[in-house]
């Protein structure tokens, strides 16, 4: 899974004022951050008092973010999912520049600690823990700093950023090479995050008045401790919503080794899946919060605070029959809204005072961007031996019941290190077959609003060439504009639209020579 963050900032803001109305969510005009991996020295040792204070601080911000994001009209009914340690990351670099006003909204958002010393100690050692090496996963954390060459950053806040967060600095030319400076950051962050992460920064996004880029990124790769055989893998029903169900791979472990850290109340079942780690890493575990009753808002309305603390220390290891659905999700968030709302404003306003970065008021945030991707699937690491061990008693009648933890219904996940508690990613499941959090608009020919949920987060369509069935994805607006490509399989263009026919299967509407339906990839009856 990945994560990418960038924040941007701007400079000259009474220069600017006029276009910083005209264009609410562009990115900060003199400053822009985005999230990056950084490697760093291996932390052993238990989990120091400063490294729980941040884990607390980014736990409390995450529940925070997540209750705004579910609340979001264009969030209502879909998928979330976001990482709240690679936000913090990123704004722990912006905060380190801040001052006055624009340092207090931004510390009560994250609820960083007051101390410095606390608080850049808290989040080197987390690094640290997450980039051990040969950890027996794959989790890379990286900061960058990307500096229009000529502007004149403070040497002391280039060297915090550098020696408290491993943010590298990089000089770039944005204003003579605003393309050229795009591309490079974008493919560092593909680079950083396995090409899960692709354009982050949009086109347009970067001007020649951007003076600073903050990046962050987050790529984890994990196998599970007690593996999901690919054989017992089935399709089944995922209900969405009451009466409506899709189809999805159902993963099971129903064997006798298959013990998890569990836990149910009257109303949630809780789950706890761990991966595989050495000794050098540290240990992260994905927990799952399922509603009984099929309504996701009881589970959600369990993410406070101290209830997810009551909840993790709850878990007990027993036998569980499991049953949990594969899943891919692709997210994308614009956030300044959200985090005025959530109480920073002045960052995001010409008050803004960034003096820390430069010596001047002379910079301010124009947007900030989080991408996101997981992918949850079989693959794991069986358990040793002592591990799945489970002692079986005699008097078998007075042998607790083998619970049975069936997801099958919306849920909430948690990737976390087990051992501090810090949340690394967090989510909730509604429709695990929509990998996207961004739908097609309505058109022409495609009146079924099922049909209508295969944008990706790049502008992509998911497409099936009408020649030879193959499917593929395609860049455009909207289907309305008939904007579609050749397939590159048989490397035939889509046939002309002047007549049209009717799809049988879903009631698209096709051109009359088209073999295929370009919406569900069914072969059209003549």
């Amino acid at each position: 899974m990945s994560y990418v963050n960038y924040v941007n900032m701007n400079s000259e803001k009474e220069e600017n004022t006029q276009k910083i109305k005209g264009a609410i969510g562009v990115l900060f005009k003199k400053i822009h951050t985005a999230l990056g991996f950084m490697t760093i020295a291996t932390h052993f040792g238990p989990v120091s008092d400063s490294e729980k204070r941040v884990a607390d601080a980014n736990n409390r911000f995450a529940l925070d973010l997540y209750s705004n994001l579910k609340k979001d009209p264009e969030c209502s009914g879909d998928n979330l999912f976001f990482s709240p340690f690679s936000i913090s990351s990123a704004l722990a670099i912006t905060y380190e520049g801040a001052r006055g006003t624009t340092a207090d909204e931004i510390r009560n958002v994250f609820h960083f600690p007051t101390d410095d010393s606390v608080r850049r100690r808290g989040y080197s050692e987390i690094t640290a823990g997450l980039n051990a090496w040969r950890a027996g996963y794959t989790l890379r954390v990286a900061n960058a700093l990307w500096a229009e060459k000529t502007y004149p950053f403070l040497p002391d806040y280039v060297n915090t950023a550098q020696v408290y967060y491993h943010a590298n600095a990089m000089n770039l030319d944005f204003k003579n090479h605003v393309d050229n400076s795009c591309y490079t950051i974008n493919t560092w962050v593909e680079d950083q995050t396995n090409h899960k992460i692709r354009n982050l920064i949009p086109r347009g996004s970067i001007n020649p008045l951007t003076r600073l880029l903050i990046t962050n990124a987050i790529y984890f790769k994990g196998t599970w401790v007690k593996q999901f055989y690919k054989n017992n893998t089935r399709e089944d029903d995922f209900r969405t919503s009451p009466g409506k169900t899709v189809r999805v791979p159902m993963m099971q472990r129903t064997d006798k080794d298959a013990v998890y850290k569990y836990e149910e109340t009257e109303n949630l079942q809780l789950l706890e899946m761990p991966y595989t780690h050495r000794r050098s890493g540290r240990e992260l575990s994905m927990l799952v919060i399922l509603p009984k009753d099929e309504n996701l808002m009881t589970a959600e309305n369990s993410l406070r605070y101290q209830e997810l603390s009551d909840i993790r220390k709850s878990l007990n290891s027993r036998r569980v029959d499991v049953y949990f659905p594969k899943f891919r999700l692709e997210t994308e968030y614009r956030l300044p809204s959200t985090l005025v709302a959530m109480g920073m404003p002045t960052a995001f306003s010409i008050a803004a005072d960034f003096s820390g970065m430069d010596g001047i008021f002379n910079l301010f945030i124009s947007d900030l961007i989080h991408k996101a991707f997981v992918d949850v699937t079989e693959e794991g690491t069986e358990a040793a031996a002592s591990t799945a061990e489970y002692t079986e008693a005699l008097a078998v009648p007075l042998r607790p019941p083998i619970p049975v933890f069936r997801a099958d219904h919306p849920f909430i996940f948690i990737i976390q290190d087990t051992e501090s508690g810090n949340i690394l990613f967090i989510g909730r499941v509604v429709n695990p077959a929509r990998p996207a959090n961004r739908r097609i608009t309505s058109g022409e020919g495609m009146e079924d609003p099922n049909h209508h949920d295969f944008m990706d987060n790049r502008g992509r369509a998911k497409q099936y060439c009408m020649h030879c069935g193959s499917p593929f994805w395609m860049h455009c607006g909207s289907f309305q504009e008939r904007d579609f490509e050749r397939c590159p399989v048989c490397n035939t263009p889509p046939p002309s639209w002047g007549e049209v026919k009717t799809c049988k299967g879903c009631g698209a509407k096709v051109p009359k020579d088209a073999r295929f339906c370009y919406l569900d990839g069914g072969r059209l009856k003549l």
